[in-house]
């Protein structure tokens, strides 16, 4: 449909950007990163897998600083840019930096797959005779172990840079989380 409008009119300036994952403070509860801090704060989480998939995500104020980046230099014509935070990093990274933020040491094991696959074929057979959603399926193990390492290299060549670094990123959120959603009035000290 856009491609048809800017085709159509050739005064259209569309504008269109696929960010990765976006999370930041106040994230909804069904988002992944605001689950994977929920799991791990309330003890819920295991990491299962090496840990080595790569995970892109997008901070939500880095995702509006690239947003007004790019309409600031809008042409006619239809645009598609792709936005990540940059570097990406790996799951078993992205989850040691959560842990360290909530002031809690991480696991240094792991759940191989091979073990876990099993598993969770049979959490699957089980939820569909009974109805319940567990918490570890095939779908969701195969999910947290796929690499989801997006490109966005076209609007840094444009010379956008992200204001704020995954690390911080992480700790405004996992703060955010402290004090919103667990009443703790500390500060994460990093």
């Amino acid at each position: 449909r856009f491609r048809q409008l800017a085709t159509d009119d050739p005064e259209a300036r569309v504008l269109v950007i696929r960010p990765s994952a976006v999370y930041g403070p106040g994230n909804p509860p069904d988002t992944n990163i605001y689950r994977l801090i929920d799991a791990i704060y309330n003890r819920r989480f295991v990491m299962v897998g090496p840990g080595q998939a790569l995970k892109s995500t997008s901070y939500l104020e880095n995702l509006l600083d690239a947003t007004l980046f790019l309409m600031d230099r809008m042409e006619q014509g239809l645009q598609t840019y792709i936005y990540v935070d940059e570097p990406v990093l790996t799951t078993e990274t992205l989850v040691t930096r959560i842990y360290e933020f909530l002031g809690k040491k991480a696991p240094s094991w792991h759940i191989p797959l091979s073990v876990a696959g099993p598993v969770a074929k049979l959490s699957d057979v089980a939820a569909d005779l009974t109805g319940i959603d567990f918490p570890i399926t095939a779908a969701r193990i195969e999910k947290f172990n796929r690499s989801t390492n997006f490109d966005a290299s076209k609007i840094r060549r444009e010379g956008f840079e992200q204001p704020v670094s995954n690390e911080e990123a992480l700790r405004r959120t996992v703060e955010w989380h402290l004090r919103h959603e667990y009443d703790n009035p500390l500060p994460v000290d990093t």
